[in-house]
């Protein structure tokens, strides 16, 4: 049941495109979140609004969310989590940037993890893959997530950015909070966490930088000067918080389909 204030709606919304839906309370999705999520495609319109979380649309279908993406002028990325973060809250650079201002600051990201400097840690990642998977042979079983999607991306990820693989067990739940926070203070204080954890090495790095991929984005320079402090903590921070998180979450789901679907292994 929604909370009477949440009932209230914009004029302008139609009551037929009202929903009851609760973006992290999804019927389902503890047990299977894609079935929970095609669940709700199939019993509500395309586009709908729903009063949680301050208010939103909802899109479901693949080409209304491209087009939404592409459309800038329309749909901002100035605001991209639920419910927003409160007001003056700095930016994650690049991600809540519009074009072309996006560009510029994601350029050095990705020209830093080009194919072909990928390909030379591939020796590393299978040491790291081959040394988690001896490390869980003998038990005959493992919590894969724990014991190998959080070992193999995040140790890789950890010699990228140049940081102590100790420093994981920081890292890791300041991530967690930061992601699958449910509220905009748990949030917030995940990040500036990590902007106290970071502050110190990213001084240290624009002073005297290295070759690692810290050290490139806190020097990254925007129509010819070096972006600010504050901006290199948040740009710093938003590559963490991915390289933490995302190939983690993925590696999770891959396995999860091949466990489930012998035929395709």
């Amino acid at each position: 049941m929604m909370a009477p204030e949440e009932m209230t709606r914009p004029d302008h919304i139609p009551a037929e495109l009202v929903r009851d839906f609760d973006f992290y309370d999804i019927p389902g999705s503890a047990e299977d979140v894609q079935a929970a999520y095609a669940a709700i495609q199939r019993a509500n319109p395309d586009i709908f609004w729903t009063p949680h979380n301050g208010g939103h649309w909802v899109a479901t279908r693949g080409e209304d969310i491209l087009a939404m993406q592409r459309d800038y002028q329309h749909f901002s990325h100035k605001h991209i989590v639920l419910p927003p973060m409160p007001e003056g809250t700095p930016r994650q650079i690049p991600l809540e940037m519009d074009p072309p201002e996006h560009a510029r600051y994601r350029r050095p990201l990705m020209q830093s993890l080009m194919p072909a400097i990928v390909a030379e840690l591939a020796d590393k990642v299978r040491d790291v893959a081959v040394e988690a998977i001896e490390a869980v042979q003998p038990r005959g079983e493992c919590e894969f997530v724990e014991d190998f999607a959080k070992v193999l991306p995040i140790h890789v990820f950890m010699e990228l950015v140049d940081l102590p693989i100790a420093d994981k067990a920081i890292l890791l739940p300041l991530a967690e909070a930061s992601v699958r926070g449910r509220d905009a203070e748990t949030r917030l204080q995940s990040q500036r966490a990590m902007g106290g954890y970071l502050t110190d090495k990213i001084i240290a790095r624009r002073e005297t930088p290295g070759d690692d991929l810290l050290s490139k984005l806190v020097n990254v320079e925007i129509n010819g000067s070096r972006i600010s402090e504050m901006e290199a903590v948040s740009y710093a921070s938003l590559v963490l918080f991915g390289g933490l998180d995302t190939v983690a979450g993925m590696i999770g789901f891959i396995a999860r389909f091949l466990a489930m679907n012998p035929g395709n292994r």
